[in-house]
C-alpha cells in the first residue's frame, strides 16, 4: 500500500513578496524567535497617505522625514472634511492652501500647512485650557 503524498499549499505570490521582505527570522540568544530587521511600513503604502503626496508633490523617498507632519495634516483635514474619502481630504487642503495659509516661494506646501495647522491646534488648546480656569 502507497502512502498518500503529502500536499502543501501553494504560495501566492504576494506571500512569497512578503516572506522575501520580511527575511527569515533570527534567533536571540535565548533561542527564542527575535522580529525581523526590516518590517513593512503600512503607512507608507496607505493609498490616501500616497495620494495626498502626490498632491503635495512629495517624493516617497522623503516618507521618513515626513510621516508625522503628513499624519497631522491628514487627520485634520478628515476632520474638517468630516470624511476619510480622498477627494474630500483634498479639498479641504485645497481650500487651506488657497484661502488661509500663504506659501513662501521657496517654502515647502507641506511644511507650511503642519505649521498653520500646528499653531491652529495649539490656539484651540489654549481657549479650551483658559475656559478651565474663567470663573
Amino acid at each position: 500500500m502507497e502512502e498518500p503524498i503529502e500536499e502543501k499549499p501553494v504560495e501566492t505570490l504576494r506571500q512569497q513578496r512578503i516572506r522575501e521582505e520580511l527575511g527569515r527570522k533570527k534567533k536571540d540568544e535565548s533561542g527564542f524567535d527575535k522580529p525581523p530587521d526590516t518590517a513593512i511600513d503600512s503607512d507608507k503604502y496607505d493609498m490616501a497617505n500616497m495620494a495626498l503626496m502626490d498632491f503635495l508633490g512629495i517624493k516617497s523617498e522623503d516618507w521618513e522625514s515626513i510621516r508625522d507632519k503628513l499624519a497631522v495634516v491628514r487627520e485634520w483635514a478628515e476632520v474638517t472634511a468630516r470624511s476619510v474619502e480622498k477627494v474630500e481630504i483634498l479639498s479641504a487642503i485645497k481650500y487651506l492652501e488657497n484661502n488661509v495659509v500663504e506659501i513662501g516661494l521657496e517654502e515647502n506646501r507641506l511644511n507650511a500647512l503642519y505649521r498653520w495647522i500646528r499653531l491652529d491646534l495649539d490656539q484651540k488648546r489654549i481657549e479650551q485650557e483658559k475656559e478651565l480656569y474663567q470663573k
